[in-house]
């Protein structure tokens, strides 16, 4: 229920979550990427923006099989 009504058009929880992930993750250079999040395939661009605001590198959103925006792959900044 939180997911699907959250504020921000839905993006809350997701915000949350790449604000609060690097204080879970360690400096790992042989990673390119360090979280992958499935998203809504109407969010790419905004989730990838988020992602950078919160200090994630190297952020792309990937495609689906139907060409729809559909996983963030990022690594954080240390």
């Amino acid at each position: 229920h939180g997911a699907l009504f959250a504020q921000n058009h839905g993006l809350h929880i997701i915000e949350q979550i790449l604000n609060q992930t690097s204080a879970h993750l360690k400096k790992n250079n042989d990673l390119n990427f360090q979280i992958v999040m499935e998203v809504d395939a109407s969010h790419g661009d905004a989730v990838k923006k988020l992602a950078e605001d919160c200090g994630f590198t190297n952020a792309q959103i990937k495609k689906d099989q139907f060409n729809r925006d559909r996983t963030l792959w990022a690594k954080i900044a240390f």
